[in-house]
């Protein structure tokens, strides 16, 4: 394992992604039968990708985008560790500032593909808090904390912060108000710098507040935060189908329903559907926007192979990328929002994680020119 676990930022530092950092084994299998002698299957293996996931995966495709990125988070002392830290220096833009930690794993995530489709999935992780653990061992001289990392990321020009699969391992929450994760949040909440925050369930929620978020959500995260209103219907419609009406209400009772219990405390609020769509408006009920899923062009559905690994991180990444580049106005969060629907349906035409391209979002760009129009006459 290497010792030198910081880098120093580049020069085009734009934006900072902090949490739970992970490898991810993608491996592709062809030709299965069964093999009667091992009362079992036996299969050809048709590739072995490998990519950065979780936070990782965020902060590749900002780089792909080629805005200048720190990866913030905690690696385990291992061969997987090694692996990641070797992967990410192959990403040009990313500066990795990494604490190795004796004791825990380094998160993995192995995905088994057969027929072009996810088959198996396989979790190795360890999602205790960072607090769990003695990172001294990893002390950088001059930056001896997470709290220590983003005040110097502040001070040398992050102009966004992703917190990716918060509430778990880097950023779980803890039951006091001493808990590092607790105060990295206090921390990034005092910059003053716009946050998107991409939660995971973990323990005391809510603890997401604070001015300038961007809290996104899919559905599963949203159930665990608010529970389930009474009257209204949480189950997508029947094959992922876009019905803007049940959906307006869905959004506006959820929304609601986080007011009214106080629950969370942000900008704004951004719901993710899978194959239905995703919506997005302010937490004050201004105005709201919900538009379909986008499928990477004129294929019909089910004629289309779809893997949603690595979609959302891609949408926090164009996100963050817009926002970078133009500021937290709500025009630049209203374009972010539609970019990174077009993103997120090209990625999931992709098996595995897959890395934006600057040539690809412009692409990007042009689809959502011819159609914005349309889409933003939803808003209401």
């Amino acid at each position: 394992m290497p010792t030198e676990t910081f880098a120093v930022p580049p020069p085009n530092l734009a934006v900072a992604v902090i949490g739970d950092v992970m490898i991810d084994d993608n491996i592709g299998l062809t030709n299965t039968v069964a093999v009667s002698d091992l009362g079992g299957r036996r299969s050809t293996l048709d590739y072995h990708a490998t990519a950065l996931g979780g936070a990782g995966n965020v902060a590749a495709n900002l780089s792909g985008l080629g805005l200048g990125t720190a990866l913030v988070g905690m690696i385990g002392d291992d061969v997987h560790g090694g692996r990641l830290m070797s992967l990410a220096k192959t990403r040009v833009n990313l500066a990795q500032m990494l604490f190795v930690c004796d004791g825990p794993k380094t998160p993995r995530k192995l995905r088994l593909y057969g027929r072009h489709a996810l088959s198996w999935l396989i979790d190795e992780e360890d999602a205790r808090p960072v607090s769990y653990y003695d990172t001294r061992r990893a002390k950088h001289p001059l930056l001896p904390t997470p709290e220590a990392v983003v005040r110097h990321l502040a001070a040398a020009g992050v102009r966004v912060f992703c917190e990716v699969d918060h509430g778990k391992g880097f950023l779980l929450d803890g039951d006091g108000e001493d808990f590092p994760a607790s105060e990295l949040r206090q921390v990034i909440r005092g910059l003053g710098v716009p946050v998107i925050a991409d939660p995971r369930p973990g323990r005391n929620w809510p603890y997401i507040r604070g001015d300038k978020v961007i809290l996104k959500m899919n559905h599963d995260q949203l159930n665990a935060v608010v529970g389930r209103p009474a009257g209204v219907e949480w189950v997508i419609p029947a094959g992922d189908a876009f019905y803007e009406a049940d959906q307006r209400r869905h959004f506006d009772a959820v929304r609601d329903a986080i007011v009214a219990g106080r629950l969370i405390h942000c900008d704004y609020l951004w719901l993710t559907y899978g194959g239905a769509g995703m919506s997005i408006g302010p937490l004050n009920g201004e105005w709201s926007l919900h538009v379909p899923a986008y499928l990477g062009g004129p294929v019909p559905v089910d004629e289309i192979r779809i893997d949603p690994t690595g979609c959302g991180d891609t949408c926090t990444a164009v996100m963050a990328n817009v926002v970078a580049a133009r500021g937290y106005t709500a025009a630049a969060v209203v374009d972010g929002f539609l970019y990174a629907n077009y993103a997120a349906g090209l990625a999931a035409r992709h098996l595995g994680c897959h890395v934006m391209t600057r040539q690809v979002f412009e692409e990007v760009k042009r689809e959502v020119a011819e159609d914005r129009v349309r889409f933003l006459a939803n808003v209401v």
